[in-house]
């Protein structure tokens, strides 16, 4: 699939609340963590998006801010750019996955064709990564009833949906550096970023 018709959006909509200060804007091996992603996301799709509901300083790409209250996770902010981003499909990536690899959305991609589902998602040998999948706008109204039954589990919810999956080799790829103690983990670590 072309990727003229697939969108990006990183998910960076939480409150940071394990790192204690906003995760977007870590410092990591040099610049802000959404940054990595921003790099490695950016030459995979035709136009990126940022979910978030506080300002990034020096952003470039157009925001969505969550459209329910409160800070109700990412399946908040893809519900709010679902409404809005016009392509069919949509790569998402939470701010917090600085290596993600530069093969995930054609990787994802090629399994379109071949399958019924409207959620694609990498896995791993020890893992399933669904804040990472290739999701089709027709999920939107199946977003909106999951959500009102108070839902906010993303495994959950492909799980309500049904979606296909695609296999990577390397789990590091799809590493989330949700702590300082993480921020210093990965700060000398470097990831193949093909996957």
């Amino acid at each position: 699939m072309d990727k003229a018709h697939i969108d990006g959006l990183i998910l960076a909509g939480g409150q940071s609340v394990r790192m204690k200060e906003f995760k977007p804007t870590v410092n990591f091996q040099e610049k802000p963590l959404i940054h990595h992603v921003l790099e490695r996301l950016k030459p995979q799709v035709n136009r990126l998006y940022i979910n978030t509901n506080l300002p990034i300083p020096n952003n470039k790409y157009p925001v969505i801010a969550d459209s329910l209250e409160n800070f109700q996770g990412p399946l908040s902010g893809l519900l709010s750019a679902l409404s809005i981003i016009e392509a069919p499909w949509v790569q998402i990536a939470p701010c917090d996955t600085p290596f993600i690899p530069i093969n995930l959305t054609s990787s994802l991609s090629k399994r379109v064709h071949g399958s019924d589902k409207k959620i694609i998602t990498p896995i791993t040998k020890q893992n399933i990564h669904p804040t990472l999948s290739l999701i089709h706008k027709s999920i939107l109204e199946g977003l909106q009833s999951f959500l009102e039954t108070e839902e906010r589990g993303f495994i959950n919810f492909i799980n309500t949906i049904g979606y296909e999956e695609v296999l990577f080799d390397n789990e590091d790829c799809f590493s989330n550096i949700n702590t300082p103690e993480d921020l210093i983990h990965y700060e000398k670590i470097k990831v193949n970023p093909v996957s």
